[in-house]
């Protein structure tokens, strides 16, 4: 009898404890709720003004009683230097940017039902552990002398560009190829294993070029 007294005590004094804490998340739900209403309101009359606000030009000349606002162009971008990825080369005079995308096969601690365990699997992103490094980084090489009239356009305006993907040379640069790198149809390949068995540490890069 005594046991369930104290169960049935530690249950009253639970009940208001428990109730609080419900409050105190249901409050705060509410207010990142109405934070993040409030916030895509805000950002949808700012589109809306800037859309009514804008001005449409020409690219064969640059109004300076227009500088600091809201400007619309449209046109073909042009470049004579190219962009190139100066480890691998591909790229070339008529490409405004060249993106590297490179995935490692590694082991990646995963969470399920507060249990941990891992996977092996491609991954962009270094994951700790018993991974080796990456040899080579993922980046992008935008074509310095891009430009659309007499607009010049910088590396953030072409990353914004749709890509599309670029099938690998079947030689690779020398420098590539001693270092073990090999092309597999529209990837590049290093490792002891393959595409259809990768083993980790296995890296595979692969590009999208404007």
């Amino acid at each position: 009898m005594f046991g369930f007294g104290r169960k049935t005590q530690e249950k009253k004094k639970m009940g208001p404890i428990g109730g609080l804490v419900g409050l105190a998340m249901f409050c705060g739900a509410a207010g990142a709720l109405a934070w993040n209403e409030t916030r895509t309101v805000k950002q949808s009359n700012a589109i809306s003004e800037l859309d009514k606000s804008h001005v449409g030009v020409e690219i064969s000349s640059i109004d300076t009683a227009l500088e600091g606002k809201p400007i619309y162009v449209s046109g073909a971008a042009e470049t004579e230097s190219g962009a190139m990825d100066p480890y691998f080369e591909i790229g070339g005079s008529d490409t405004l940017i060249v993106h590297r995308e490179v995935e490692m096969y590694q082991s990646v601690k995963k969470s399920r039902d507060n249990k941990t365990y891992y996977e092996e699997e491609w991954s962009d992103d270094a994951e700790s552990g018993d991974n080796p490094p990456f040899e080579i980084q993922g980046d992008h090489f935008a074509a310095a002398d891009a430009r659309m009239g007499e607009f010049q356009l910088d590396s953030r305006v072409l990353a914004e560009l749709d890509r599309t993907d670029f099938n690998v040379p079947e030689q690779l640069t020398a420098q590539a190829e001693s270092d073990g790198w090999r092309a597999l149809g529209s990837q590049i390949y290093k490792g002891s294993g393959s595409p259809q068995n990768p083993q980790i540490g296995d890296h595979r890069v692969r590009f999208s070029v404007v």
